[in-house]
């Protein structure tokens, strides 16, 4: 028969890994690694184990422990299937045949058929995971609570110091618990002084901005007015210059937003190139002639009072619709309603 790897022999008792009783307590079961992926019997890497050596018999993995070894009943039934037919199996048929998909599919080597479903696909790892250190830490103490009465000061000794390396990882581990939240934390500041940039920016923007802002509805105010006025040509020329006057406003605080909102500049940086933006605001309306500094620099506009009756209110006008609609229903119902039950009452 071809040799196949992890197949052959346990390489703690270098019997055949078929899966079948062996006599005595060896039940023959085949057990694998969560960390490397070797495979052995059972018995024989808990009877490793005892014997109080810490490291694979394979690859002298560290921290090696019975809590890390489970039962491959997989590697057990891919070897029936080779040995029933040493020349015609191969890993990729196998893979068909157990997953209905080919292993490029799964994105798997095809040797992965031989591992439990939730350990295909991952890679040897030498580092344990928080979980695996709890249990080697509770492994190592039960193995200093198993030691006979007789055990000698040597072997009491080596159980106690790798108690004290156990625990030595958990405290690595909460240290590089205590670094994630320290990393946490400083990527929170930097997103909060990212985020103080950028109200900054915001805050400096609408500082800048509102001066546009009264200026167009200084212009608006004027535009109004001279709609309630009859033609004539004074009228459409200053009504020409209004509108040549707004887009040029429209600019200036499309040029403000511009240099305002970009967060790859400082405030100062802002700051200065929205002054000069201002400055030129400034320059525009000075430039501007008599009439249209007037307009420009007038008082703001009063806000529009709403002179309407409260009866002609909205909400008035809504509430009486609602009134109608169930006055309505209620007519209806008082002279419909009596006049539907009174014939199946004669009757």
């Amino acid at each position: 028969m071809a040799a196949i790897q992890n197949w052959d022999n346990c390489s703690i008792c270098q019997q055949i890994l078929d899966g079948k009783p062996m006599g005595g307590t060896h039940d023959g079961l085949v057990a694998l690694s969560k960390r490397c992926y070797h495979v052995f019997h059972k018995t024989c890497i808990e009877g490793w184990l005892e014997q109080g050596k810490r490291t694979c018999p394979n690859c002298d993995l560290k921290h090696f422990s019975v809590c890390e070894v489970v039962l491959n009943p997989e590697n057990t039934r891919q070897y029936q299937k080779w040995l029933a037919d040493p020349a015609g199996y191969s890993y990729e048929q196998a893979f068909i045949d157990e997953c209905g998909h080919s292993h490029q599919e799964a994105g798997l080597p095809a040797e992965h058929i031989l591992r439990p479903k939730e350990l295909r696909g991952k890679d040897r790892r030498e580092q344990l995971t928080r979980q695996e250190i709890s249990q080697f830490y509770h492994e190592m103490n039960a193995a200093l609570q198993r030691l006979p009465e007789n055990a000698t000061r040597e072997q009491i000794d080596k159980a106690r110091l790798e108690i004290v390396g156990a625990e030595s990882m958990i405290l690595d581990s909460i240290g590089n618990d205590f670094e994630d939240i320290r990393n946490g934390f400083a990527e929170i500041r930097q997103m909060s002084d990212r985020n103080r940039v950028k109200l900054a920016h915001e805050q400096l923007l609408t500082q800048y901005c509102r001066k546009t802002i009264a200026l167009r509805d200084k212009v608006r105010a004027k535009s109004r007015e001279l709609d309630r006025l009859p033609f004539s040509e004074e009228k459409n020329r200053l009504e020409r210059e209004l509108i040549a006057i707004s887009t040029r406003i429209t600019q200036f605080s499309q040029e403000f937003t511009e240099n305002g909102r970009t967060n790859e500049r400082s405030i100062a940086e802002s700051r200065e190139l929205l002054e000069l933006v201002d400055s030129e605001l400034d320059a525009f309306v000075a430039e501007q002639p008599e009439h249209i500094q007037e307009i420009l620099t007038a008082a703001p506009p009063p806000a529009e009072e709403n002179n309407e009756p409260w009866y002609q209110s909205t909400a008035v006008k809504i509430l009486g619709f609602i009134a109608c609609v169930f006055g309505i229903f209620a007519i209806r119902r008082y002279f419909l309603g009596d006049r539907s039950i009174k014939p199946q009452e004669e009757l």
